[in-house]
């Protein structure tokens, strides 16, 4: 049998050059002549699959030549890998060597720049992982991230590890497909980034959106965007680090993502959160809700309850304050989330009788009527106990403070509501029976527990 007048090409593309895709194989090798002209007709679309005019060794020129190319795309693509990892491991090696403490290091001019190098790498070894895997979970791509981190055993030294340049990773898949993407946010102990990785025209991965590009150029203004460039640890606060959660898409089908995050601080109990909402384009991620909010150790988590999402966070009183770890006061901020828009629902207490006392406080002290909140007898012993603190103090402080807050708690006492409350300038407990019956909480009566001296 005589090799087909193509079988010389077949040889010169396999023998010769295996850097171009599959596809010029095929052309140069299957579709030099146009389609009815020149071509047999045994080659027609409809027939040349599986032919008897290319003999065997002809088959077998393109299947090592789809292999070889194959092989050396996957030891290009292996040894890509290397050197991102080689290069992190560097960066890594050597801002834990220069800078095991993060507030000193976060003095030193050097220390930022040093840090942002690994943020790129961290980006491009996901992209090349989904190169690998392009149909990989975001909980793997996750897993990926976080196997950049060296092993190390925990268990021996806890307090080294909570400041170790370890990666933690959380991550949603936006879009599959053609256009495939994903978010990520990726953090130090005192540090973290977002970015999307997504599919490029060329079917490529790569990094397409990150938040320290965009935060540089708002960390001028100091604003929320911004905040995700800052880099230094005073009291109750820090560089920003998160987590991100999947939303409902838009109504246009725009995909939409979450991120919690808060101050990585090194010292206060109360310290500030950030809550934002992002859409994704296929080009960057916009903005649709962007706030800060203050929580402590032991506020609650958040959680989305349907369309709603439900954010814990910590409140603040004009007449006392809470301890720095604990929660009070305890506000529940709700947002909605629908395929038509974000909308922001406000702010509840979670004990709205604490906020009563407060209230109740600020207009006796101002001299302003609070006959929607407390009854006359409620009114006058507030009254009382306001002039004989301003006595002892000896001035007409119109601010008086009643300190940190200590006793609140709600009990039943007689089939009645009794809210137990004290303060530390308070001589006394004071304990407020509260009627529910005109829709909202009203004190009806106060009493002392004990007799002030």
């Amino acid at each position: 049998m005589t090799p087909s007048p193509w079988y010389g090409k077949l040889l010169i593309v396999a023998g010769a050059d295996f850097r171009g895709p599959y596809i010029n194989l095929r052309r140069s090798a299957l579709s030099n002549s146009p389609r009815g002209a020149n071509m047999p007709p045994s080659l027609s679309p409809a027939s040349r699959c599986g032919s008897t005019i290319f003999p065997w060794f002809e088959i077998c020129a393109v299947a090592m030549a789809c292999t070889m190319l194959m092989a050396c795309e996957g030891r290009r693509h292996a040894q890509r890998r290397e050197e991102i990892r080689t290069a992190y491991h560097q960066i890594r090696s050597e801002l834990a060597t220069k800078y095991p403490d993060w507030m000193k290091a976060s003095e030193d001019a050097a220390f930022a720049p040093l840090l942002n190098r690994a943020w790129p790498l961290v980006g491009e070894w996901a992209a090349t992982y989904l190169e690998a895997h392009p149909e990989a979970s975001a909980d793997e791509i996750a897993r990926a991230i976080t196997a950049l981190n060296p092993p190390r055993n925990c268990k021996e030294s806890k307090d080294k590890c909570l400041d170790a340049y370890d990666l933690d990773t959380t991550a949603v898949q936006l879009l599959t497909g053609k256009d495939a993407a994903y978010a990520v946010s990726t953090n130090f102990p005192h540090s973290g980034t977002l970015f999307v990785v997504a599919r490029t025209e060329t079917g490529r991965f790569r990094v397409a959106w990150n938040i320290k590009d965009l935060a540089a150029a708002h960390y001028a203004s100091k604003d929320e965007i911004g905040y995700w460039a800052y880099l230094d640890f005073s009291w109750g606060d820090g560089p920003l680090v998160g987590m991100i959660s999947a939303l409902v898409p838009s109504r246009n089908g725009r995909p939409r993502f979450y991120v919690d995050a808060w101050a990585a601080v090194f010292a206060g109990g109360t310290y500030p959160r950030q809550l934002s909402i992002w859409e994704w384009d296929g080009k960057a991620a916009t903005p649709l809700l962007i706030k800060f909010y203050l929580a402590s150790v032991e506020t609650s988590g958040n959680e989305v309850v349907g369309d709603l999402l439900r954010v814990h966070t910590k409140g603040a009183y004009e007449t006392f304050i809470s301890c720095g770890m604990c929660r009070e006061p305890e506000v529940i901020w709700t947002v909605r989330v629908t395929p038509d828009g974000v909308q922001d629902l406000g702010r509840e207490h979670v004990l709205p009788e604490l906020q009563m006392v407060d209230e109740l406080w600020v207009r006796v002290t101002h001299g302003q009527s609070a006959a929607d909140i407390a009854s006359p007898q409620v009114v006058r012993v507030i009254r009382q106990l306001i002039s004989a603190m301003r006595r002892e103090e000896g001035g007409t402080d119109p601010d008086l403070y009643l300190g940190m807050l200590f006793e609140r708690k709600i009990v039943k006492e007689d089939n009645r509501e009794v809210l137990h409350f004290s303060a530390e300038n308070l001589c006394s407990e004071l304990r407020f029976e509260i009627d529910r019956s005109k829709g909202r909480p009203y004190f009806t009566r106060v009493h002392l527990a004990h007799p002030c001296e």
